[in-house]
């Protein structure tokens, strides 16, 4: 991914793509007009962007003040220190599947920590009981919203 947010940063970038005349480009000078020509603009710069990877831009961008980064598939983010050193890949016991990973809290309380107590409920398995406390409904008519599939 990477952010162009001004006319400065756009020219920082022709640069370092060696496309120069890009930022002289009429339909290309200003944001308004980079926004407005979006899609011709992308088509120049995709066929560009494709000849190196994601890691050679982002040691390219990251130099000039280019805002960038990769979009990384989950396999890849859960892999980063970051989210290691946070614990925020979590194991979570579930009766249907074995080994449920799950994103845990970004927040850290040294004196009140996250319990995961219960794993995510099963589509309609807390149906019959919201219906009665949250919306007050009696058993028959519950019922009657299952019998004409309002709810499952």
């Amino acid at each position: 991914m990477i952010t162009v947010g001004n006319d400065n940063q756009f020219a920082r970038l022709c640069e370092v793509i060696g496309k120069l005349e890009l930022a002289q480009d009429s339909r290309f000078v200003t944001n308004a007009g980079r926004v407005q020509n979006r899609d011709e603009l992308i088509a120049i710069l995709s066929p560009i962007v494709l000849q190196r990877t994601a890691g050679e831009w982002l040691a390219m961008l990251e130099t000039v003040g280019i805002p960038c980064g990769p979009i990384n598939t989950l396999d890849k983010v859960f892999a980063m220190p970051q989210v290691e050193a946070r614990d925020l890949l979590i194991h979570v016991e579930h009766p249907e599947i074995e080994d449920l990973r799950m994103v845990g809290s970004p927040l850290k309380f040294s004196e009140t920590p996250v319990a995961y107590k219960l794993p995510p409920p099963r589509p309609g398995e807390h149906t019959k009981e919201v219906s009665k406390s949250l919306l007050g409904y009696r058993a028959g008519r519950i019922q009657e919203l299952f019998n004409d599939q309002v709810i499952s």
